[in-house]
């Protein structure tokens, strides 16, 4: 798949393509224009899946491009990453046919969530689907929920199979259909499970270094999960719940495992429990 980035300013490109990298989509091909009317090349010589644009640029603004590749049926998804966020603005970029209008300065979170409710770049997202929940969301939660500090920072997937131990919620809406799943590492199992059942950290790390979860951590686990899947659950997307938690990888559903190995339906962190220690947190979207 295939992103056009569009901007007069260079450095502004770059950062562009180093936000598309954290947000998750290091894998996408990237191409760039340095005006409207270069973008209209672009368009046609690439075909690209995406387009991501300034709005204020010399020779055709971002506007005029997309006006003139509406007026001539081109229905490529767009978008703008401009400095400008008016009110008028917006509503003149939406009467124009863009996705979205993201503000300058912006984050990989604000990037993701917007190409998120735009596209999977691998098929249309609808406006209606669950969302990957934000950072500073998920560490509240788990801190309500656990009574302690918990720390998150950039993690790496979490794996069924690979990740010996690792559990996988799914998570389904009203008709039944998967909309989310999270996935979790032994020590992220391990480490919530203990804190939120008052199990010693000592006796945590003793079920991590032997490779399984206690019957009684199996039992507090689903818990955890459950409450995470309130972050799946907010305005303007369907409602989840939890259905299932998988311990083999082989019965994990083909299309949550397509799910959590997709950059960009998924968020990775690593979570740290204080006084427990680090454990791996995979969530996504279905």
């Amino acid at each position: 798949m295939k992103i056009l980035i569009v901007d007069d300013s260079r450095v502004m490109r770059h950062i562009v393509r180093r936000t598309l990298r954290q947000a998750g989509y290091g894998h996408v091909e990237t191409v760039e224009a340095a005006d409207g009317i270069e973008a209209l090349a672009a368009v046609a010589a690439e075909s690209p899946d995406l387009v991501l644009s300034d709005w204020n640029m010399p020779q055709m603004s971002g506007v005029e491009l997309l006006q003139v590749l509406r007026g001539r049926g081109d229905q490529v998804d767009f978008g703008f990453v401009t400095s400008e966020g008016s009110a008028a603005m917006r509503e003149r970029a939406a009467e124009a046919g863009a996705r979205f209008v993201i503000a300058k300065p912006f984050t990989p979170d604000d990037l993701r969530e917007h190409i998120e409710a735009t596209a999977s770049l691998g098929g249309p997202v609808p406006a209606s689907r669950a969302r990957v929940p934000r950072p500073h969301a998920v560490r509240t939660l788990l801190e309500g929920l656990l009574g302690r500090d918990v720390a998150l920072s950039d993690g790496v997937p979490v794996a069924p199979g690979p990740d010996p131990g690792a559990r996988v919620a799914l998570y389904v809406d009203d008709t039944n259909r998967p909309s989310a799943t999270a996935a979790g590492d032994l020590a992220f199992c391990a480490y919530v499970a203990a804190a939120l059942g008052l199990v010693p950290a000592g006796g945590a790390r003793d079920v991590v270094r032997d490779g399984g979860l206690t019957p009684f951590l199996d039992e507090v686990l689903p818990e955890v999960l459950n409450v995470l899947g309130s972050l799946f659950n907010v305005p303007d997307a369907p409602h989840v719940r939890l259905v299932q938690v998988y311990d083999d990888p082989s019965s994990v559903p083909p299309e949550v495992l397509r799910a959590l190995g997709t950059p960009g339906l998924r968020s990775d962190h690593t979570v740290d429990v204080a006084g427990y220690g680090s454990g791996r947190l995979t969530l996504a979207v279905v």
